[in-house]
């Protein structure tokens, strides 16, 4: 069964060249696939931005399809611009989901939030997609305004979870504890993991196994520079602590952003030898080949849900060291986590394990095993079950 469209509403930013839509990694066409199997259209709202110059887009990916709508949204980036235009935006949102089968509300974010009570209001069927914690993001945000913040956005997306009818959850466990819904859900995340080939297993061990006390070890993080809770302060302190206890190490840092602030880091703690800034790359083929030359993956981030990165580095058989943050305890074994922002303890990790081949060797097979049960198309069936169970009594 089909409905005639969806609407897809998350605060995000999509850039356009010419005719074309570009975005990031998680909004990339193929995203859009798993709602055009149960909708003839999807309507994305969002925030599209022109982007002339090519260069600013080349690592970004195609994000329109021919069933794919796009309808452009003030972004609100500060309380000012909240004030000032949540009437005018509120006004439009309403407009256009009025024409819509059915909603697809992403939180956190205020447009999803305003888009929950706008469904209620017109009895429109509608789930939310939970994919992160306001209450992590805005108390780890730096600044004393966003831990002012942090208990309201908190209660706001409690509300709205609770109170939904449906809910599709990215973590297993951690967002369902603190979100609860009293409606019907399931657990699937956005991750696009494709069909698993045992080859990256195979290459991941050679190189594992080809590493000595001469060789240089390979760390990499992904995480943008734009925000300072991804862990880059924390694997920088972590490594300037057991530095001499390591063989030869670079850190590759992959992530959009501004990373001035991470170089001045970097000088201060002594490491700024090993920590290369490698800038964003395109998600699918690029982040794949950086994933498969590292003999380390970290994520010691501070904020997350359950992280598409940390499934990629396993999904290319990454030993990862990881927080106790969000769904990453969902992921790795216990003697890969560290408390959230212990970087002590993360110091001590990484010297056992950039010491021991065979503790990598054992902890790659383990995550590219893990990593299955995140492939799509065990996730897909039950994500299209559970889509086609809201739709059903919809009535054009």
């Amino acid at each position: 069964m089909k409905v005639n469209s969806i609407a897809f509403i998350y605060d995000h930013r999509y850039y356009v060249n010419k005719s074309d839509v570009y975005s990031s990694g998680p909004m990339a066409a193929e995203a859009w696939k798993r709602y055009l199997e149960v909708a003839d259209n999807l309507v994305v709202m969002g925030t599209l931005i022109e982007e002339p110059d090519t260069e600013q887009i080349k690592n970004l990916s195609k994000s329109d399809l021919p069933d794919v709508e796009f309808k452009s949204f003030e972004y609100i980036s500060s309380l000012k611009a909240f004030l000032k235009n949540l009437f005018f935006i509120n006004k439009k949102l309403e407009k256009e989901l009025r024409k819509v089968s059915a909603i697809a509300a992403r939180v956190p974010g205020e447009m999803p939030y305003n888009a929950i009570r706008i469904s209620k209001k017109h009895k429109k069927p509608y789930w939310v997609e939970v994919v992160g914690c306001p209450w992590d993001a805005y108390w780890n945000h730096g600044s004393v305004l966003g831990r002012f913040i942090a208990p309201f956005a908190y209660l706001r997306q409690k509300w709205a979870v609770r109170n939904a009818d449906y809910a599709v959850y990215v973590t297993e466990k951690f967002l369902q504890k603190r979100y609860p819904t009293k409606g019907k859900s399931i657990h699937a995340t956005n991750a696009i993991i494709p069909d698993m080939n045992e080859t990256a297993l195979l290459n991941k061990q050679d190189l594992l196994s080809k590493a000595d006390n001469k060789s240089t070890c390979i760390i990499g993080l992904i995480g943008s520079f734009n925000v300072r809770y991804k862990g880059h302060e924390e694997i920088i302190k972590a490594l300037s602590k057991v530095k001499k206890d390591l063989p030869p190490f670079e850190i590759r840092m992959v992530g959009p952003g501004n990373a001035d602030w991470v170089k001045k880091l970097a000088i201060e703690y002594n490491v700024s030898e090993q920590v290369k800034i490698i800038g964003k790359l395109k998600s699918g083929a690029e982040i794949l080949n950086f994933l498969d030359q590292l003999h380390l993956y970290v994520h010691p981030s501070r904020q997350e849900g359950l992280p598409r990165s940390v499934i990629e580095a396993m999904s290319r058989a990454c030993p990862v060291l990881g927080a106790t943050t969000g769904g990453i305890p969902e992921l790795l074994s216990s003697k890969a986590l560290h408390q959230t922002g212990d970087y002590n303890t993360l110091s001590h990790q990484l010297k056992s394990f950039l010491n021991s081949p065979e503790l990598l060797r054992d902890q790659s097979i383990r995550n590219f095993k893990r990593a299955k049960d995140y492939q799509y198309f065990k996730l897909n069936d039950r994500r299209k079950a559970f889509f086609q169970s809201i739709i059903a009594n919809v009535k054009e």
